[in-house]
């Protein structure tokens, strides 16, 4: 609808007035007596929503899929998180005959990698799931903050199995990539809601609707980081005797430095600190010449095996990528704290 300009008309010696758009009450269904939401925006508009697409929002939503013969347990389990991150609150999966024995899979698999979708009832051919979690009951912020602390944890752990050749220790990490997964789900379902329905996004904690696009991608880099982390603890766990002494301090170094740059990026977005958020991207520099630095020694050391070699290589990439979406979400939190024209 194109833009209209409205005079605003004095009612009764002392309330201002203005009428709506006859054409866009007609088009949603606004009828005399009805009830709009108005919404004050940080910029200082008003949003103004039907009171009925709001209570359109809080209503169940129910998705079915119906899993037929040729369709695998996986391709199920993408469909029920596509349902999930898209806001449906039951989603029901119906079985032909003869495949009820992906269901065991499916539940094991939703329940690695989400957060509050529960079995709420089961019978012979069908499981019924259902989201018992909200926005309200686990902030965006809060969610954020867990997600940056595990994979902190986990950066700092692989360190330290990588500094101890702590083999088992590689493994546990390699668990803990669930946890992120199931918060970054978690985020991107409440995200996709505020983008429906605006007049709830202070609700969630945030500013205005610029901040879903902040969240979204850093939430992203995020999951990316703790993937970097997972992989750093599988190519330790291929490892069949410790790195030599000298090259494990510097990738070491590396790696703190990396996990310092990625932990002061989620602090300058908690702080839009733009100064900070400055220094952080200069700092990748750095991490690139200790990659170059430590590939060269490697490369010249004619104890290591090939596999070795290789593997050691790609701990280094991970961790320069750690330190490149450390300087991803700086990127983000300057652009975030510059306000809007």
């Amino acid at each position: 609808m194109r833009s209209e300009i409205r005079r605003i008309q004095l009612t009764g010696g002392a309330t201002l007035t203005v009428s709506l758009p006859k054409n866009w009450a007609r088009d949603i269904g606004l009828q005399q007596g009805d009830h709009v939401v108005l919404t004050l925006q940080p910029d200082g508009s008003i949003l103004i929503t039907p009171k009925k697409l709001i209570r359109e929002e809080e209503k169940e939503r129910e998705a079915v899929i119906k899993v037929e013969r040729n369709m695998d347990a996986e391709a199920v389990v993408r469909e029920v998180i596509a349902y999930y991150l898209v806001g449906y609150n039951v989603i029901k999966v119906i079985f032909s005959k003869g495949i009820e024995e992906q269901r065991e899979f499916i539940k094991s698999v939703i329940r690695q990698k989400t957060i509050g979708l529960e079995v709420m009832e089961e019978s012979a051919d069908e499981i019924v799931f259902r989201s018992f979690i909200s926005y309200a009951d686990f902030p965006l912020r809060e969610a954020l903050v867990r997600m940056g602390v595990i994979t902190s944890l986990m950066i700092k752990d692989v360190l330290k199995a990588l500094e101890e050749f702590n083999q088992s220790l590689a493994q546990e990490i390699n668990r803990r990539d669930d946890n992120v997964d199931r918060l970054y789900l978690f985020i991107v379902r409440q995200l996709k809601f505020a983008v429906r329905n605006i007049a709830i996004v202070s609700k969630m904690g945030l500013r205005n609707p610029r901040d879903c696009l902040g969240y979204r991608l850093i939430v992203k880099s995020v999951e990316r980081v703790a993937d970097h982390a997972a992989r750093i603890a599988k190519l330790i766990s291929g490892f069949e005797s410790p790195l030599e002494k000298d090259i494990r301090k510097l990738i070491l170094e590396m790696g703190n430095k990396s996990l310092k740059i990625f932990e002061d990026s989620l602090k300058s977005f908690f702080g839009l600190d733009i100064k900070l958020a400055h220094k952080l991207i200069g700092e990748v520099a750095l991490v690139t010449r200790y990659e170059q630095e430590i590939t060269e020694k490697i490369l010249s050391n004619e104890k290591l095996n090939i596999r070795e070699i290789t593997n050691t290589k790609l701990i280094l990439e991970s961790l320069r990528r750690i330190a490149d979406y450390g300087a991803d979400i700086a990127e983000i939190a300057i652009n975030l704290a510059i306000e809007e024209p």
